[in-house]
């Protein structure tokens, strides 16, 4: 009777092994979806920045500043901090 539990112990184990190990892949492609989806909305609003300051916006030419802004006047960047996880900013 000792052995049976033991084995059905051993088999449950396993179970819960191969259930760990398959979230733990799901949430590695999670996380390569989340890296996407946040690059992907950083080049929008990238892009949409740079349509409203480069004369696609409404407004007349007459005050002081520039009145539009090229690409060298945004800075994005990427941080990785420990543990993996990617930080992207936009600076403008």
């Amino acid at each position: 009777m000792l052995r049976k539990k033991e084995r059905d112990f051993e088999v449950t184990m396993e179970h819960l092994q191969a259930d760990i190990d398959q979230l733990e892949g799901e949430k590695g492609e999670l996380r390569d979806k989340i890296k996407d989806i946040t690059k992907q909305t950083l080049f929008k609003q990238i892009n949409e920045k740079m349509m409203m300051t480069s004369g696609g916006g409404s407004g007349g030419g007459g005050g002081a500043g520039p009145t539009s802004m090229g690409p060298s006047s945004i800075a994005v960047g990427v941080r990785v901090r420990k543990g993996g996880e990617t930080v992207l900013f936009l600076a403008c």
